[in-house]
């Protein structure tokens, strides 16, 4: 199971179209008008992208936001990890898709947002050996390889115990105090 819905936010003048097609290719695809308020659901293997518009002339553009979501398992988690079509997660980022799986679509249906009890357990490490020196020259911010390369240090993904103090401090849970 996955799909994602594509919500835009500023449509300009014109044509404003999603290019939807089938896992074959592009040639073939069906362009769709974005419209005010109305998202596009695209599921399963249907792949999508920006139809043919040139918005220079007006100097306008297009901003749309794409929500995925995705029942991963062991026997899809390799094929989610592997698009590159969004930023976050990285490609290759298995064990984070792992740790959030079950989370929100149970057989049961009773997980919802109200009872969930946050990712399971993930292990972060970084894959370069400079990646502090790096990250104190700002290449977290400038170079997406090296950010990818040092996912503990840029913050990429959190660790168990920088995860909670973080999930902590937003939701405002009491914090223990040394007694003397």
């Amino acid at each position: 199971k996955s799909f994602n819905i594509i919500f835009p936010l500023v449509i300009p003048e014109g044509p404003s179209q999603l290019l939807v097609a089938e896992p074959e290719g592009f040639k073939d695809g069906i362009g769709i008008n974005f419209k005010k308020d109305v998202g596009v659901l695209v599921g399963g293997d249907a792949l999508h992208g920006t139809g043919n518009c040139n918005y220079r002339e007006k100097t306008q553009f297009r901003v749309a936001i794409a929500v995925y979501f995705i029942d991963t398992n062991e026997e899809n988690v390799e094929d989610f990890a592997d698009d590159d079509t969004a930023y976050y997660p990285p490609r290759g980022s298995e064990d984070f898709l792992l740790a959030q799986a079950g989370r929100h679509w149970a057989g049961a249906g009773n997980h919802t947002l109200a009872s969930d009890k946050g990712r399971n357990r993930i292990y972060v490490q970084d894959e370069r050996g400079d990646c502090h020196a790096g990250a104190q020259q700002g290449m977290c911010d400038e170079s997406l390889n090296f950010r990818n390369a040092c996912l503990k240090t840029c913050q990429v993904f959190l660790d168990d115990e920088a995860y909670y103090e973080k999930l902590g401090k937003i939701m405002e849970w009491p914090t223990e105090t040394a007694q003397d």
